[in-house]
Formats: structure tokens, sequence, C-alpha cells
């Protein structure tokens, strides 16, 4: 059955109830921090006070005292952040210069085929707030044989200009810094593969080990974010009739893949189209700037590329939500949310750190909020201001 196809998301909606296996795995479990578990907004009234409880265990799991981290609000330099990593024995590669590094060396892949690279974006390669230098403590810590190629907004821009045709256009047509960044996380994806990481958050398995339940069969990861109801009444808003059909959504602010995917590669052109299409309506230029964000370049458009592919592969939207994950074209899976998810491990003993590749801060420091300008900062890089605790 054809999504154009008379009831095919009627069909969906059915399987979905009928699955509580399912249905209660992706819904109930977890979904971000407030989630986790039914006392987590008893618990924690706020994310800060969700953060402010995390930073113990974190710091613990890290090995790192909390007076080797600035103080709340401060930032370290790059010899601070070179010494915390001395400390923890994490041996990565840092490279500051990537461009250069990509066009001059050879790098070797895992054994899932993915290269041995982890892509970071910063506001400034020189200046590190607490999340960050916890972060890549993690990534540097799990990951001795790969390159955490750290990239800074002019590194942006410049990867874009080389690697991706009529990219300046694009680029300058975007709104704001979180914008260009997910466009540059696609087609670095697209080019070089490997990892992107947003600079808040924490690899809890070495990259190496991912997918080692199955095999090692897949060198492309596409983590569930949120599984959700469609509602056909809600016409187009939101995630509704128009955009929320799919009643998944995939996050970005982990990709794994080896190079020249087509849902990367095809990202790209998504965004063009979005973009084209928000300047032909007026609707859509008074959109609420958050959720315009999330539809141009965010996990929306992300979402859609990711479904087009494994639609045209015979996986409906069901089909593709397994426990451990499905595997999609034989290259691809489709992993369940605890994969990729939020810190769920230091909030909730229910969650197994087995199952969890990356854990997610969620910063959000890019989001506009009442009463402010739009954002400067990149998503998970390097805010203008600190919005929460740590």
């Amino acid at each position: 059955m054809s999504p154009d196809d008379k009831g095919y998301w009627r069909a969906l909606d059915e399987h979905l109830e009928s699955t509580k296996t399912l249905k209660h795995m992706y819904e109930s479990t977890w979904y971000k921090c407030s989630k986790l578990s039914n006392g987590m907004a008893e618990r924690y009234p706020t994310t800060q006070a969700m953060e402010e409880a995390a930073l113990p265990h974190i710091l613990s799991w890290l090995g790192i005292r909390e007076d080797q981290l600035p103080r709340p609000g401060a930032t370290a330099n790059f010899d601070q952040l070179v010494g915390l990593l001395d400390a923890v024995n994490a041996s990565a590669h840092l490279v500051t210069d990537p461009l250069p590094f990509l066009a001059t060396q050879m790098v070797p892949t895992d054994r899932n085929g993915l290269p041995l690279l982890v892509h970071m974006t910063f506001k400034d390669k020189g200046t590190f707030a607490r999340h960050h230098l916890l972060s890549l403590a993690s990534w540097a810590r799990s990951n001795p044989d790969y390159a955490i190629l750290m990239y800074d907004d002019r590194d942006l821009q410049d990867y874009l200009t080389a690697y991706l045709q009529g990219a300046a256009q694009l680029y300058q047509s975007l709104k704001t810094p979180v914008e260009r960044s997910d466009l540059w996380r696609y087609a670095v994806m697209c080019n070089h593969g490997g990892i992107y990481a947003d600079a808040d958050t924490l690899c809890i398995r070495p990259v190496q080990e991912w997918n080692r339940e199955n095999g090692h069969d897949a060198e492309v990861f596409f983590g569930v974010e949120d599984i959700f109801r469609r509602d056909p009444s809600s016409g187009g808003a939101g995630w509704g009739l128009d955009q929320g059909r799919f009643g998944v959504q995939f996050e970005q602010w982990v990709l794994a893949t080896a190079p020249r995917h087509p849902v990367y590669c095809g990202v790209p052109q998504l965004i063009s189209e979005r973009v084209a299409a928000e300047a032909r309506s007026p609707t859509l230029r008074s959109a609420e700037d958050n959720w315009s964000i999330l539809h141009r370049t965010g996990p929306h458009v992300w979402t859609d590329s990711v479904l087009r592919w494994t639609h045209a592969q015979g996986i409906g939207y069901h089909e593709g939500l397994q426990p451990g994950g499905r595997l999609v074209g034989d290259t691809a899976r489709i992993m369940p949310g605890e994969t990729f998810g939020c810190a769920a491990h230091f909030f909730s003993n229910e969650t197994r750190l087995d199952e969890v590749y990356v854990m997610h801060m969620f910063r959000g420091v890019w989001r506009k909020r009442p009463g402010e300008g739009a954002s400067g900062a990149v998503a998970g890089g390097g805010a203008q201001r600190e919005v929460l605790g740590f």
C-alpha cells in the first residue's frame, strides 16, 4: 500500500494500536528528559533541576571532579580542555583545522564501515562551556583511534563552499546559525561520513562497539527520537496531517553513516525546496521561529528524507520500528529511542546503560525564548548565553 493510497495512514494507526508492546516501548519508555519515568515531573520540575541532579553522576562516570570544570557560566580555554582530556586518558586526535585534514588524510574505517571521524561544531574553538568539556571528554576517551574534527562558523561556510554545489546562495538564505549548521551536518555526512555529534552529547559506548549485537551488519544508523499518534483533525498545525503524517520523528543530534548515503545527500535539496516554498507563502513566513527551524532544516526535514528512503525500500513506518532496531536496504538500521537518547541512566534506574550508545543533555541553546531575538548559537555548540545549569 502506497502512502498516497486511501486508508494508508488509518491502517498504520490501527497497526500501532494493535501492537501494544511496540506502542508502549516507544511512547512510554522515554521521550527527552521529561518522559523517562512517571515521577520525572515531580522529582525535577525544571530542566535546571534535572541537570543539577545528573551532573554528579556524569562526573563520576567520567572520573572528573567538579573543580576540574569551569564555574557555572564561566568557560575554559583550549589548554584547559587538553589538560582535562589528559587527566581522563582521552587520547583521540583533536583537529582544529578540519578542512586541510579532510583534504590530505586517508581516514580508515571501523568494523561498521564508518570513517574514524567525529565532527563537532563550536562557536569559538578556543572557548568551552562545562557541557562542551563533558561531551569532548566522553567522545575522546571512548574513541582513542578517532579524529575529532572541531569546526566553527567560518569552517562550516568554507566546507559548504568546497563540497556542496550552490551552497553559497542556500547558506545565505537560511535565517540563523543553527540552520546553517544543520545544512552543513548533512553535507559533511554525505561527503565524508563518520559521526556527527552535538556538543551536548555523551558517548557512552565506543563507536567500534555500536551494532555489535547485530554483527556489525549496517554502515548507516537512524535514531528514533519520538513516536506519536497522528491526529488527522489537527490540519496543517505542527506535526498534524501535513507534517506529522508519519507519526515518527528521527533525531539528528547524533548522525552516523558511511559516505554518500542518499538520505544525507538528498537533504540539501529538500531544504532548498522548503526555503523556496516559504518565500512563496505568507503563512509559512509568519510561522513561529522555533517550529520554522525544525521544519526547514531540523528533524522535520530530516525525518522526511529518512522516510522517503525507507518507503522506497518497501519498509513502512511501523515495520521499521522493532526492539533492537530494523535492518533496511541491507546497509542501514533504524535504531530504537534508547540508542541515541537523553541522559536516561542518570535519572532512571529503569534504563539500562548497555542499551545506550549516546546520551543527549538537551541544552537547547539554539531556541528562541519569549522576549529574545533570534538565537546566535549553533545547536549543541557555542551558546552566546548559558541558559541552563551546567
